[in-house]
């Protein structure tokens, strides 16, 4: 293999590269896995099965279909019908006792209800008319328990009681069987029923008064509370309310009252530090809180509230603090005016700080008493403890409240059933005679046996067994086509993936006929193959190319002449190579089996005078050779890629013909030395090896260039070839003398001769 070679496959194993309508992927790309359509996922596995479907197809779809018609059950319906009439309307509103007649819906839907009831079920059981089926029937009991239907139609007065069966007979005893033990067991009794609505009346009454009894006790318990002393909560509710709102206001002018203390405890110790002379200004953290005997400094509002004039001379002085500034601004101190206004000033000043420390003494002996800081502190606490327990008072009654309420509402509901029911008791009394004669009546239509069925399942029971058969039939030969990797058709071997890298079809030689058309279809076909390879290798001349296949007998060596002597038509300088040291089938059929040919060359270590010319200018052939001591043991890939180095030069197309891949010893030392691979797939034989082959072949760092399905059928060679009856110029012409299997090889072989 050559230098310029080389990136040709490294180029064609790791990209897509298009050829004529299909595509080829590289390593890369045939790892990824598409969907299959169904219709294609089936058309592949039936594929050339079809034959077999249609016959077993044809042999199930009668069989089933008779024995769907056969099979198929015929039902017969018979049903009574049990109508619930009312004779009287509705006199009262909706209560515990007279829901039955109020709710009619309700109590027709009871009643239907009842049909199904087990004491009318072994009622009918003692029926004749329904046990002189019982001997035919053995199972009748557990049949009449599962079958039987009782329907009641939505706001209807009918109760429909039907039964199902294919003896017409049947199925009209057993309704009537169910509707007269029905009727036997719960036909009304008119002055029963009185009887009971009277006395459910009456226990109604009396349990509604006992309860409204025991509602009012229960409340006036509530209601009369010792721990308010009246009965009115809400009253205490307010007052309490009023109480935490002065507490509130009490409970800031205390927390008013501590803070101010703390800040000015605070200011009088910054100031006795600083007198000792420590320098520092600001409390000890241990000194930060007062002493219990702490006392608060009264301010200058809580001395006005001592002696009220002291807020009046406080405004005097400020009013005569303003006059004497502006005085001394505009006189000297010599000046009278100055003199007086300073005086007036200094007297009401001294006059204010006299009272305001008498009110400071009077307000120490009396409120001041109670403003130490363990004084203020308790007052906090009691306080807030007056608080909460006015809360909880308040919460304590406003759930008496509720249960007040709940019980006003409760009395309230009760004395009006208790009302109505009372109402109701009269109205029963009134109508004791209408009662007796009946409420309710039920009139019944018995059942009669059914003329027609309502249910023939035979003609789709038929239908159903036709189709079945042909699903059996396909389903059956899908299943094998999902087991069996046969291959009949291109189409089997092609998918989204094109893993396979499908080249073209060739068709069964030994069928080709002397007709022009046939022997040209085959000659399409191979050029076709041809146009695909071309697109896959280099220009350069020396590409050599190995044909194989997965198994023994897939027409390789018919693949491998038809490629050369296409080759050589077009052009190209071929060289042929048996390397088949098995089968040999290719120097059998040139008839070269005593010419020295690949053994020799191995022998010998180079190329004498073992290529012979094939009668095409084109197209020359080195045969197996004859010698028995070289086998395919002797090759090696340094040996086979000599003997292409030698050869590159004079060819551009080099083709070896090897054994099955997987069943000879030269394929894959051949295949390590050339530049791609060709196999050929046999129709009818599996392609499940054909992955195998190909990671064969790409373990020994070969391209691997397409399969070819051989011997395939008339449609797949018409669809990678021509039939034109018009383009006679390819047409090959045989000798009708000659016996050669194979048309092409006897075209070669004339040349040859």
């Amino acid at each position: 293999m050559t230098e310029a070679q080389k990136p040709v496959r490294d180029a064609a194993s790791t990209a897509i590269v298009p050829i004529g309508s299909d595509y080829m992927l590289g390593e890369n790309e045939e790892s990824q896995v598409s969907t299959e359509n169904p219709l294609s996922l089936l058309a592949n596995r039936l594929y050339g099965r079809w034959k077999a479907v249609v016959i077993l197809g044809l042999i199930l779809s009668p069989i089933l279909m008779t024995l769907g018609y056969v099979l198929a059950p015929i039902k017969y319906r018979s049903e009574s019908f049990l109508v619930v009439e009312s004779s009287l309307p509705a006199l009262v509103e909706e209560t515990l006792e007279t829901g039955d007649i109020k709710q009619f819906d309700a109590f027709v839907l009871e009643k239907a209800q009842q049909v199904r009831d087990t004491q009318v079920f072994l009622g009918a059981f003692e029926d004749p008319r329904l046990m002189a089926f019982l001997p035919e029937r053995p199972n009748l009991k557990q049949e009449l328990y599962e079958n039987l239907s009782v329907v009641n139609p939505r706001r209807s007065p009918l109760v429909i009681v039907g039964y199902e069966d294919s003896d017409p007979e049947f199925a009209a005893a057993t309704v009537n069987a169910i509707v007269g033990a029905y009727e036997t067991i719960y036909q009304p009794d008119p002055l029963k029923e009185y009887k009971v609505k009277v006395d459910q009346i009456d226990a109604l009454i009396a349990a509604s008064r006992s309860k409204l009894n025991e509602y009012k006790v229960s409340r006036n318990a509530i209601a009369v509370d010792v721990r308010f002393g009246h009965t009115n909560p809400l009253i205490s509710i307010e007052e309490n309310i009023d109480l935490i709102r002065e507490l509130n206001l009490e409970m800031a002018e205390v927390e008013a009252q501590i803070t101010r203390l703390q800040e000015q405890y605070a200011i009088q110790v910054s100031a006795e530090r600083e007198a000792a002379g420590d320098g520092s200004t600001a409390p000890e953290e241990q000194s930060a809180e007062p002493t219990p005997t702490s006392r608060l400094e009264p301010d200058f509002q809580m001395l006005v509230g001592v002696d009220a004039l002291l807020e009046t001379l406080q405004e005097e002085v400020d009013q005569l603090r303003i006059e004497y500034e502006i005085t001394s601004q505009r006189f000297g101190e010599a000046h009278y005016r100055h003199r007086r206004d300073k005086s007036r000033y200094e007297s009401k000043l001294a006059n204010l700080n006299g009272r305001m420390n008498a009110a400071r003494s009077k307000w120490l002996q009396g409120p001041g008493r109670q403003s130490t800081w363990a004084a203020l502190n308790l007052r906090k606490k009691n306080l807030e403890d007056d608080i909460n327990r006015l809360v909880a008072e308040n919460t304590a009654s406003a759930k008496i409240l509720i249960e007040l309420e709940d019980f006003d509402n409760r009395i309230d509901q009760e004395t009006a059933s208790l009302a109505t029911l009372e109402e109701r008791a009269t109205d029963l009394m009134r109508e004791r005679d209408s009662i007796a004669r009946g409420r309710v009546r039920f009139p019944v239509f018995p059942a009669a046996p059914a003329f027609a069925p309502i249910s023939n399942k035979k003609i789709p029971a038929a239908f159903a067994g036709f189709i079945g058969g042909w699903a059996i039939s396909i389903g059956f030969f899908f299943l094998l086509g999902s087991a069996d990797h046969r291959t009949y058709g291109v189409r089997q071997l092609k998918d989204a993936s094109n893993r396979f890298r499908v080249l073209g079809v060739l068709p069964n030689m030994d069928e080709v006929s002397n007709d022009g058309s046939e022997a040209m279809l085959a000659t399409d076909c191979i050029h076709r193959i041809r146009g695909r390879l071309e697109s896959r290798r280099s220009l350069d001349q020396g590409y050599a190319m190995m044909v194989s296949s997965p198994f023994q007998g897939d027409g390789k060596t018919t693949l491998t002449v038809s490629l050369a002597w296409s080759y050589a038509e077009s052009g190209y300088r071929t060289l042929l190579i048996d390397s088949d040291f098995i089968g040999r089938a290719m120097t059998h059929q040139f008839g070269r089996m005593q010419s020295p040919g690949l053994r020799e060359v191995v022998r010998n270590g180079e190329i004498t005078d073992e290529i012979v010319e094939l009668g095409h200018p084109n197209l020359n052939f080195l045969a197996i050779g004859f010698d028995r001591r070289i086998a395919a043991a002797n090759l090696s890939p340094r040996l086979v890629s000599r003997l292409l180095d030698s050869v590159r030069g004079d060819y551009d197309i080099i083709i070896f013909d090897s054994g099955p891949f997987a069943g000879s010893i030269e394929a894959m030392t051949i295949a390590g030395a050339v530049d791609g691979v060709i196999l050929a797939l046999r129709s009818g034989r599996s392609r499940s090896r054909i992955m195998e082959c190909v990671s064969d072949i790409r373990s020994v760092g070969a391209d691997y260039l397409g399969v070819v399905l051989n011997y395939a059928n008339r449609y797949d060679c018409e669809r990678y070839g021509s039939s034109s009856s018009t383009s006679r110029s390819a047409e090959l012409r045989e000798d009708d003398s000659e016996t050669l299997r194979n048309p092409l090889l006897k075209s070669v072989s004339n040349l040859v001769d």
